[in-house]
């Protein structure tokens, strides 16, 4: 009868691996995007903080917007 536990070893690394490389796509692909927002000149993007009583006040204009 043969181990089952072989496979399952190689497997988890191959997760290993996968994660490694998305990791690293998402990096090259922030990195590309910044070089070429500066390259054309473009606004440096900067998050805004947004509260819960924000989001509810925000709500309803963007409802009525809508309809």
């Amino acid at each position: 009868m043969r181990s089952q536990a072989h496979p399952v070893v190689l497997r988890s690394q191959e997760w290993d691996f996968y994660t490694v490389l998305f990791g690293v796509g998402r990096a090259l692909g922030w990195h590309a995007n910044i070089t070429w927002d500066r390259g054309l000149g473009y606004a440096i993007e900067r998050p805004k903080s947004v509260t819960t009583a924000m989001l509810r006040s925000g709500l309803p204009k963007a409802a009525a917007s809508l309809s």
